[in-house]
Order: structure tokens, then C-alpha cells, then sequence
């Protein structure tokens, strides 16, 4: 009886190790910014209100200046080649001071329109998420529409010139779109997010961009991820399958 009870943990371990591989997403792109190169070959810098480059002494990407800069990810450097769907997006930055800058990501981008996801540090225990239409224009620097706009209390203290993860993720829902916008530690541990969904002018697909914004940031370890869900069915599906399968070890261990 034991080892019946054992054989059917096993597969039941499998099933759901099964529905999960596929809710897991996949690196399509990732970049430490490592070399001058890693930056200059895949991003494209289509409003240049500020001095953005590759920084050869940390291997990072700095922004200096008080303006604006769009700059829409393309692996090869050409503009306007690279389309994505149900993707998160995310980006590394550091702050060098509370209030007045901000790191946006773009999604479902073109050179004059996209969703935008911002994030503002108000203060070590303020920060404010904001997410944009898609009629944002990345060679403007202007935000569209506010879908949201939230100041929430992050899970832990927020300090300056520390790296924290801006991830913004865009995903079909029907005709819908959701969006979510997150900020969390590099480790993983999520500080604050907000959620919402677009029913009125979904953008499926387009471009990834980044918005540097005011006073000087630093940026690293960009990376877009496929954030494709099973249907609820297909992973019923799996789960059936395999548990059938217990049910029928067991009954052949038992005759």
C-alpha cells in the first residue's frame, strides 16, 4: 500500500510539475550591458532629450541630463523590426535621487505610439506606478492617456543609488489587454505593483521600448520574457491525463 502511495505522489508531483513548465516564461533577450556593443547594436535611441551610453568602467547604461529619452529595443539596431506579444519586460535601475526621475518601459511599441508603464521614487517609503494608453509616443516623450495611477507604500524601505527591477508585462486576454506593472528587489522579492486591463483599445503586439527621465539614472540586465498562460483547459487536460494514469497504476498494483 505504501509503495502505491508513493507512485501516485510521483506522478501527481509530475501533473503539476507539468502545468507549471508551462506557465513558466522563456528569455527571448537578455543583456548585462557588459560590452559598448550590448547597448549600441540593440537599441535605438529615437528622441535623445538626454545623454544616454554604455558606462566601460561598472558596465552599465547611464543617463545624465534632466530631459527625456525614448529608446525602442531592436536586436541589430535597425529600427522598427521587432514585434513581441504576451511579454514582460524589465530593466535594472538605480536612482541617485527620490522624486524627480523616473524609468518607464514601453510595450506594444512604434516610433509614435505604446503603452507605458512608469515608475516614479517619491520617497524611501513612496512610490508611484503609473500606466499609460497606447497613444504614449516614444519619439515625443509625451505619456498617453492614464490608465492608472497609484502611490503605494513598498513591502521595504527604498534607498537611492540601489539596483531594483522594473518589470512591465503586457498579455492578451481575449480582446483584452492586461497590464501589469511591477517593482521589485533584485532578488525577486516584489515591492509594490499595480494591474489593469485595456477594453476599450487593446495593443496586442509591437515594440519594447525604455523612457529614462529626469536627473541621472543608471540602467542593467534588460531582458523581455514570454509570459504565455496555458488555457485553463489545456492544463486540465494535462492534469487529467497523468492522474488517470495513477488511477490506473494503482488499480494494476492492487490486482
Amino acid at each position: 500500500m505504501k509503495r502505491h502511495i508513493k507512485i501516485s505522489q510521483l506522478l501527481a508531483t509530475v501533473a503539476f510539475a507539468s502545468v507549471a513548465s508551462l506557465c513558466s516564461g522563456t528569455t527571448l533577450f537578455s543583456t548585462a550591458f557588459d560590452t559598448t556593443t550590448d547597448y549600441d547594436n540593440n537599441f535605438v535611441e529615437i528622441l535623445n532629450g538626454a545623454s544616454v551610453s554604455w558606462d566601460g568602467t561598472n558596465k552599465v547604461v547611464s543617463k545624465t541630463g534632466v530631459d527625456t529619452s525614448g529608446i525602442l529595443f531592436n536586436d541589430g539596431g535597425t529600427a522598427g523590426t521587432d514585434s513581441f506579444s504576451d511579454v514582460t519586460a524589465s530593466i535594472d535601475v538605480s536612482f541617485n535621487a527620490f522624486a524627480a526621475n523616473s524609468i518607464g518601459i514601453y510595450q506594444g511599441a512604434t516610433n509614435s505610439t505604446g503603452y507605458l508603464g512608469l515608475v516614479n521614487f517619491l520617497s524611501s517609503t513612496s512610490v508611484q506606478l503609473r500606466i499609460f494608453d497606447s497613444n504614449s509616443a516614444p519619439n515625443a516623450g509625451t505619456v498617453g492617456t492614464t490608465l492608472t495611477n497609484v502611490t503605494l507604500t513598498p513591502t521595504a524601505s527604498l534607498t537611492v543609488n540601489t539596483f531594483y527591477t522594473v518589470s512591465f508585462s503586457s498579455i492578451s486576454n481575449g480582446s483584452n489587454q492586461d497590464l501589469t506593472l511591477s517593482l521589485s528587489s533584485v532578488s525577486g522579492t516584489v515591492l509594490a505593483t499595480t494591474l489593469i486591463t485595456d477594453n476599450t483599445s487593446a495593443v496586442q503586439s509591437g515594440q519594447i521600448g525604455l523612457r529614462p527621465s529626469s536627473q541621472v539614472l543608471t540602467l542593467d540586465n534588460f531582458a523581455i520574457t514570454s509570459s504565455a498562460i496555458p488555457e485553463p483547459a489545456t492544463a486540465s487536460m494535462i492534469m487529467g491525463a497523468i492522474m488517470v494514469g495513477v488511477a490506473a497504476c494503482v488499480r494494476r498494483r492492487r490486482s
